[in-house]
């Protein structure tokens, strides 16, 4: 699609931020901020999880932990005591993990077995994440470290971070790299991770930043590699602990 084309500007959607509740009392930044806010209003992840029963949840936590392990989920039950077919069911229902037709798991966020742009590697082994948030998350959510390989959206770019924690860092010789975030994906009505995710990206340059920005400034956002892991972490880092 050529960044040229010109659309109608359209007005920001009123955003509420997070309660005072003191959940995200230690961010400062205001555009993340505005990320949770946003993403709170189409995919409220830990809020999702804090509603399922405590074994569910634990099935959740054990579910993610074997994708980190495997790179996919796994093909039996993978929690005594929890069926298999009422897992999938129950975290279909809350919107935690993604099936195919046939009722297979194919994601849990952060994770996916997808053919996407964002690779990666873990101690483990590799896994693919569902968008570049949820790349930036799976540090932070483990405590190890990783190296996440991607592309420039714009440019085509190649991508290369490595991350441990909320610390990310480029190679020297690199141009500034962004996380991108098209909030009007959320508003399709579809899955997030066939939606909003899919609109979740690297961008490099600051040139190439201004210019995907401008194309509809209301609804598009993006934040710095720092300010994307602290948000990704805001996110995430709740599921597992």
């Amino acid at each position: 699609m050529s960044l040229a084309r010109h659309r109608p500007q359209r007005s920001a959607p009123n955003i509420e931020y997070p309660d005072a509740s003191g959940e995200f009392d230690h961010i400062e930044h205001p555009g993340v901020l505005r990320a949770i806010a946003r993403l709170d209003q189409v995919l409220p992840l830990r809020i999702r999880q804090s509603r399922l029963s405590p074994p569910m949840r634990e099935a959740h936590r054990r579910l993610l932990r074997v994708f980190l392990e495997t790179g996919g989920p796994p093909r039996a039950a993978w929690v005594d005591g929890v069926d298999y077919g009422d897992a999938v069911e129950t975290l279909v229902e809350h919107e935690l993990v993604v099936t195919d037709e046939a009722g297979v798991i194919t994601g849990a966020y952060p994770f996916t077995v997808e053919p996407r742009e964002h690779r990666v590697e873990t101690r483990y082994g590799a896994v693919r994440a569902m968008c570049s948030i949820d790349a930036l998350a799976i540090s932070p959510m483990y405590d190890i470290p990783v190296t996440i390989r991607s592309r420039c959206r714009v440019s085509g770019a190649a991508v290369t971070l490595r991350q441990h924690g909320e610390t990310v860092e480029t190679p020297s010789n690199s141009a500034p790299v962004f996380a991108a975030i098209d909030w009007a994906a959320g508003t399709r009505g579809a899955s997030c991770s066939a939606t909003l995710c899919t609109e979740m990206m690297y961008i490099v340059g600051v040139a190439n930043r201004d210019r995907w920005h401008g194309a509809d400034p209301a609804f598009r956002q993006t934040l710095a590699l720092d300010q994307a892991a602290i948000f990704a972490a805001a996110i995430f880092r709740p599921l597992v602990r």
